[in-house]
């Protein structure tokens, strides 16, 4: 399995924003929305994955979704969707999909892992209970399977049976300045991931959390596995977050694009906040 050894100063931490969703309804995406007490509104959606180069290494949290299957049908059909070739944003940091060394699969929804095959070269990292729920005898129940597409989990149990994935049981540091913890919640094996730069600490939440507000006011968003779960990672995060030279990205706020310095009209700087 590929190492990334560089020195940890040189960790440099992207958020590409590869599709946007216009026209959520709030009280769709929050549980409980109107024991609130505020109105109805509407919401974007950005969908992200995230770059950490070192050096000439580079590792991927998550990939984006399919474009072939896209979200485009069913329930999503209502939606405007503003879609991006997520090879065509990797091109755009000079990141080619071969060059790629390591994936961490902050957990198995079908944002997040459907361009895995796209990678020769990468090792991936998920979360062991993350796999065995994905893979095991509950994961097409009608409830849940809505959130991941049966082809996306196929391609990571054949690159398991590959010998290229490697399980994460707790907290973990995969390479010098970066470290996976499962915090569960949103999906059974959810992991945060600390990547410490020259300018602090950046914690990609993931699915963690999807929007700030989430985490401002305890409003837990409506696709969970264990709720406990998701109030005690709003716990953690807030904790990460009052370290000094700290802060925390969340996984889908149209927000990041403004608290980071901007690249492109499709990428920011993680490592230079706007805070």
């Amino acid at each position: 399995m590929s190492r990334m050894t560089d020195p940890i100063e040189r960790h440099e931490v992207f958020a590409l924003r590869y599709a946007t969703m216009h026209g959520r309804r709030a009280s769709e995406l929050y549980v409980a929305y109107r024991a609130y007490g505020i109105e109805d509104r509407l919401l974007d959606m950005a969908c992200y994955f995230w770059v950490i180069r070192t050096g000439s290494q580079v590792m991927l949290v998550d990939c984006g979704w399919n474009r072939d299957r896209g979200l485009s049908g069913g329930r999503y059909s209502r939606l405007r969707i503003e879609e991006r070739d997520p090879v065509e944003l990797l091109a755009r940091l000079d990141v080619d999909p071969s060059a790629v060394d390591h994936i961490v699969v902050s957990h198995m929804h079908i944002d997040h892992i459907g361009n895995l095959d796209l990678f020769p070269r990468a090792t991936m990292s998920v979360a062991r209970d993350e796999f065995d729920c994905w893979t095991g005898p509950y994961a097409r129940h009608p409830a849940i399977a809505h959130s991941t597409a049966a082809q996306d989990v196929r391609v990571l149990q054949q690159l398991a049976d590959a010998g290229r994935v490697q399980f994460v049981d707790g907290p973990e540091e995969l390479f010098p300045g970066i470290t996976v913890t499962p915090v569960g919640g949103h999906s059974p094996g959810q992991l945060i991931i600390d990547v410490e730069t020259a300018a602090g600490t950046v914690v990609l939440a993931s699915d963690a959390v999807h929007y700030h507000e989430e985490i401002e006011h305890n409003r837990p968003f409506y696709v969970y596995t264990d709720i406990l779960a998701m109030f005690r990672a709003y716990d953690l995060l807030r904790e990460r977050a009052s370290r000094p030279n700290t802060w925390f990205v969340t996984g889908h706020d149209p927000l990041e694009m403004q608290r980071f310095h901007r690249l492109h009209d499709a990428c920011v700087d993680l490592t230079k906040p706007r805070l």
